[in-house]
């Protein structure tokens, strides 16, 4: 059994905008509140957590269980790939993500994700120079064209949501001085992606966009802006609701809780694709938690405790115990 953690955490931006600073541990109520405290040092604490219940019962389980407290996590996945190549493997994995839900639910899917840049040169039109900045404007419309696509029909599990793939424009580059005409503007993207959709599938249709955004207005460029791909690549994985798995950790939350857990897919990218992908069937289950990647982010601690009971639970199951 592998018990899974990133330990890496998103930038506070925008840092003026937190109540108490970010990166200090703050707990009001039932409710502890921090950088990171959701996404996600809580799942780490219901990891050990977890094991040192059982320890402390005098239990030991009869199979291998691996702590892994990986970095990486947020931009490339590469912690968790070195724990793969360096030869750590197991019948099944659980990634302890925290959840936006009321009762912590199982991820049985994950979308993947790209990033890249397009790099937008400035034109001259009619005699005067126009901005990069603005050049880079309908390339932006174009892509949210594309968003607005992949949202159109999503096939279950992702229906239930109302808007399951987003495009997010993160960054832009440009210009050094209000009085000159910026030369380049660089804009950075990342878009969600189904499970079971290719990366490139995903990359022609940006190329195309911003293609068919170039013919429409050809005198905003000086040349084709240049579409860079630079960063997170990686697509969707999903598990089957029937895996042994996922009916094993159903039913120890059904046994501590008195009622089964919801299953849900995310729209977010975890580790889950790494260590699917080496043939170790993963989950997600985590405590409830709300704000990751923003502004006052938090957990809500009783669910930690919570969590790591029912995990402690699931371990027993799956692995036994003496």
């Amino acid at each position: 059994m592998i018990l899974n953690g990133h330990i890496d955490v998103v930038s506070p931006e925008a840092r003026s905008h937190w109540v108490r600073d970010p990166f200090t541990a703050h707990v009001d109520g039932e409710w502890l509140y921090g950088r990171g405290a959701a996404d996600m040092k809580c799942g780490l604490a219901v990891i050990l957590g977890a094991v040192k219940g059982l320890r402390e019962l005098g239990l030991s389980p009869r199979a291998p269980v691996h702590i892994q407290s990986v970095v990486e996590e947020e931009c490339t996945g590469n912690g968790c790939l070195q724990t793969v190549l360096a030869g750590y493997a197991a019948d099944a994995a659980i990634i302890a993500e925290p959840f936006g839900a009321a009762s912590p639910p199982r991820r049985s899917a994950c979308s993947g994700s790209t990033s890249w840049c397009t790099a937008c040169p400035h034109a001259a039109e009619s005699g005067t120079m126009v901005s990069a900045i603005e050049s880079s404007l309908p390339l932006i419309q174009a892509l949210r064209a594309v968003e607005a696509e992949l949202n159109a029909a999503p096939a279950s599990p992702y229906d239930q949501y109302e808007h399951p793939i987003s495009l997010n424009v993160g960054q832009i580059h440009a210009g050094d001085w209000n009085s000159t005409v910026p030369g380049e503007c660089v804009t950075g993207f990342r878009i969600a992606m189904y499970p079971g959709t290719p990366v490139a599938d995903i990359r022609a249709r940006v190329e195309r966009a911003v293609a068919d955004a170039v013919a429409a207005q050809p005198g905003a460029f000086a040349s084709v802006p240049e579409v860079r791909y630079r960063g997170f690549a990686a697509e969707g994985y999903q598990v089957p609701p029937d895996r042994l798995l996922v009916q094993s950790l159903s039913s120890a939350y059904a046994r501590h809780l008195g009622t089964p857990p919801a299953l849900v897919a995310t729209t977010g990218t975890t580790d889950a694709r790494v260590l699917g992908a080496s043939g170790i069937r993963t989950v997600c289950f985590g405590p409830y938690a709300e704000g990751a990647h923003g502004v006052g982010e938090r957990v809500y601690l009783p669910s930690v405790i919570q969590t790591a009971q029912v995990m402690g639970l699931f371990i027993k199951d799956w692995c036994g115990v003496t």
